[in-house]
This record gives structure tokens, sequence and C-alpha cells, in this order.
């Protein structure tokens, strides 16, 4: 009987199979190590840039308290920390881009919040309008920004309009009368400051966030319920009224925080 030369079929197939399986394990361990590599390296950026913020911080905190306390929070632009060599940049370190870093202030203390896009201003692209009375009205938004300025002509913000985005800061203009309910609730606010033009905060405006402190101007005449629930509250300043009643029976909002409240008539 003459001797078979080479493999059979089954026995191609079978190491095909076995050949299958190592390059995919291969390539597994490429990729994870790939992705790891670039993990390390942003965990190193974002060291660096925050080592580099508290240097600045401690240089500046005059400036940055003022700052704060007037717009809600302060951006320090990662490029500028490296230009004035608060930061040293490295290659390979993913430090020349145009991030900025977070600053919002809790017990007089400034804290560095994240690292993440700088704050835009809103297009006609980013939302939907609906005409009103006095202006303009934002329906909802349809943008990915997540450090937002909200334009000037506008004077309400609809019902959910913000609603679950992920926002970590907003400035909302002086320019807004109404807030609607759950207009700003579950994204990551630290901070936010509620312009002297404000009279109306509707039901959960604000719920599910992480604010710590909230100051409501004396223009705000009507807070409904739940508007701060879900926060992480220290304290409210309530301006240019004395107690509760000051609000004529439309505060219920506050109710819940007359543990927190400093009243400054």
């Amino acid at each position: 009987m003459r001797k078979k030369n080479g493999f059979t079929l089954v026995e191609l197939l079978a190491v095909i199979a076995i050949l299958g399986v190592i390059l995919t394990i291969t390539t597994i361990s490429v990729v994870n190590t790939i992705n790891k590599s670039k993990k390390d390296s942003k965990e190193l950026s974002d060291t660096l840039i925050k080592n580099g913020a508290e240097l600045y911080i401690a240089e500046n905190s005059y400036t940055l308290n003022n700052q704060i306390k007037t717009n809600g929070a302060y951006f320090l632009k990662v490029q500028d920390l490296i230009n004035k060599k608060y930061i040293k940049s490295k290659k390979g370190n993913n430090l020349t881009d145009d991030r900025c870093v977070q600053l919002s202030m809790q017990n007089d203390t400034i804290n560095i919040d994240n690292i993440s896009s700088c704050p835009v201003l809103l297009s006609e692209d980013d939302y939907t309008l609906e005409s009103t009375v006095n202006g303009t009205r934002i329906m909802s938004y349809n943008g990915t920004h997540t450090s937002i300025i909200i334009p000037n002509d506008i004077d309400t913000i609809n019902h959910q309009a913000f609603y679950l985005k992920n926002l970590t800061y907003i400035k909302i203009p002086d320019s807004v009368v109404d807030i609607g309910s759950k207009a700003f609730a579950n994204n990551k606010l630290t901070s936010v400051i509620i312009p002297n033009s404000v009279t109306y905060i509707d039901f959960a405006a604000f719920a599910d966030n992480f604010l710590t402190n909230i100051t409501l101007p004396e223009s705000v005449g009507c807070i409904e319920s739940e508007v701060f629930s879900e926060n992480p509250l220290t304290e409210i300043i309530v301006e240019g009224k004395d107690s509760l009643e000051d609000f004529d029976g439309c505060a219920p909002g506050l109710e819940e925080f007359e543990d927190i409240i400093v009243w400054k008539p």
C-alpha cells in the first residue's frame, strides 16, 4: 500500500482553525497594549495639567476668587498654562490641545473640577428656538458641547431643554426670565450663577447635579418644589428677602433647605 503524502482536508481545517485562534489572541493582546498605552499617556497628561493648574492657583488666588464668584466657574486654558511655563510639554503627553481646566469654589477654597472642553457660545445649530412675546425660548438643546454659554437674546429656558446632556458648566445670560421644569436636571453641574433677571424657576430645574452652593438673586419671586433636589448643597444664599414668607407662598423649593439658607435682605 502506497504511503500518503501531505495533509488531509480535516487536518488542513484543524491547522487553519488553530492559526485563527492564535491570530485572534495576538490581535486582542496588541489592541489592549495600544489602548493601555494611550490611557497611561492621557493620565500622565492630566496629572501634569493638574499640577500646573495648582501652581497657577497658588500664585493667582485673589484674581481667581473674584472671577469664580462672578461667573460661577473659571476656565484655565491648557495651552496658556504651557506657554506660561506652569506645564512643561513632553513629547507624547498630548498636552498641546484646546482643553480647559474648570475651577470652582467651595468654602472659599478653589477646586479643580475637571479637565474638559472650554466653554462654547451656542449657535443656532445647537438648539431649537421658539419666539415669545418678549424674546426667544430655547425649546431643546441638540448640541454635544458640555460646557456652554447661552446667548444673550434668550428669555426662557423650556421644560427639559438641557435635561441629561452631561453638562459640566452653563452660563445663563441676564436676559433669561423663566427657567422651566427640569431645564438643567440630571447633569454634572458643580456651580451655577442665576442672573438677577430670573423671576421664576420651575419644578426640579436644577435637580440631580453636583451643586454645593447657590445664590438666589432678589429678582426671583417664585421657586417651585424640588428645584435643587438631589444636590449636595451646603448653603443657599437668598438676596433681598428676610424669610420664606417674603415669597408669598411661592417657595416650596426652599422649604427642605431651611437649615442651610442664609438670608441677605
